[in-house]
């Protein structure tokens, strides 16, 4: 009756184990999908930016540039309220990058914890 208690145990143990090691396996599969998906996402985000900064770059520099401080007939409310937008807009940009940035480092910080996973000694 040991014996066959014994055995029952050893059945369970090794099915519990199988579970735990294809669990784990989808785990690791899934993490390889949402790194690659969040590359892709963060190359999709990330290429407009770059291709559109020179664009907005001038555009908002353009606006500072072109607050006529000396003219008599704007307040100087209205300049400053000219000056204020521009680095709102200025503001708003380098958050976007702050974003993406985060995004990049959040990618790179999963994909060197993958590479540890994949390196390590033990299975």
């Amino acid at each position: 009756a040991e014996m066959a208690v014994g055995m029952g145990f050893k059945v369970v143990f090794g099915l519990v184990t199988d579970v735990i090691k294809a669990l784990r396996m989808l785990f690791l599969d899934l993490i390889d999908l949402a790194i690659a998906g969040l590359v892709i996402v963060y190359v999709a985000l990330r290429m407009p930016a770059v291709t559109d900064s020179a664009d907005d770059a001038l555009r908002v520099v353009g606006k500072l540039g072109n607050i006529e401080w000396t003219s008599r007939d704007l307040s100087l409310s209205q300049k400053t309220s000219q000056f204020l937008e521009s680095i709102s807009e200025i503001n708003d940009l380098l958050a976007w990058q702050v974003i993406l940035d985060r995004l990049c480092t959040f990618v790179l910080l999963l994909s060197l914890l993958r590479l540890l996973k994949c390196t390590s000694m033990h299975p």
